[in-house]
């Protein structure tokens, strides 16, 4: 049973909901702050909304794009918000014509360090790393 996708409609590219998405760059699609990437285009968007690693904390759709979101959210247990602009909207938010239509903000999670995975360890421990 498909339940219906709720969008959130963005007419103002200065809307500051959508300010993870402004002028975004290159890099910021690899390498974001504290842990945030930008995933672009269909197939990595499927990606990271099927990913055990990494959680889709927000979505932003051209109106174009999105009948096909549908399907890509169909069994989701936990539905990011899902904002919805037109594509000239859009463009101005990213600050270049985007074809694609559909992005989506990742979160990676936080490694632990050594010293957390060492420290339940007690006594003598034999540590091996590859």
């Amino acid at each position: 049973m498909s339940r219906a996708l709720q969008t959130l409609s963005v007419s103002d590219p200065d809307d500051p909901r959508i300010g993870v998405y402004r002028a975004v760059r290159d890099r910021d699609l690899v390498r974001g702050q504290e842990g945030a990437f930008i995933a672009e285009g269909r197939v990595v968007v499927r990606q990271l909304l099927n990913s055990a690693r990494f959680q889709a904390a927000s979505i932003l759709v051209s109106e174009a794009k999105l009948p096909g979101l549908a399907e890509l959210l169909e069994g989701l247990v936990h539905l990011p918000p899902v904002y919805l602009a037109s594509q000239p909207v859009l463009d101005a938010i990213i600050g270049f014509p985007l074809h694609r239509g559909l992005l989506a903000e990742g979160i990676r999670p936080t490694l632990p360090t050594a010293a957390d995975l060492l420290a339940p360890l007690r006594g003598k421990a034999r540590v091996r790393v590859v």
